[in-house]
């Protein structure tokens, strides 16, 4: 089952609770996102960043059958506009759907 560690950054300290539908979410604990896969929130402090914000990070479970663009196509809908930065495993990415889901294609690939 493939897998995707990412972090945001963000000024809405809501959007963990807005990514789950949660009002408060529970570290480690997986919350389904329907027809892309299984979010857990990790259980790692909030820390501000630099630029004022709050860092957040994420896994998202996902089956192999689900099409990377599917994937990229719910985490740029959710996170347009509302973080300044992304990174998954440990890669910068862009806020650009296209950018995010050749960005998660090479990590599936590295690690299948």
């Amino acid at each position: 089952m493939p897998k995707i560690a990412f972090q945001i950054e963000t000024t809405y300290p809501d959007l963990p609770s807005e990514f789950v539908k949660a009002k408060s979410p529970a570290p480690g604990v997986g919350y389904p996102i329907p027809e892309v896969g299984t979010l857990i929130y990790q259980p790692t402090i909030k820390r501000k960043s630099l630029g004022g914000g709050e860092i957040f990070e994420f896994v998202l479970t996902f089956s192999s059958g689900v099409a990377s663009g599917v994937v990229a196509n719910w985490l740029y809908s959710t996170l347009r506009s509302r973080v300044s930065s992304l990174t998954i495993n440990r890669v910068e990415v862009q806020i650009d759907e296209g950018e995010i889901k050749r960005v998660i294609e090479e990590q599936i690939s590295q690690t299948f």
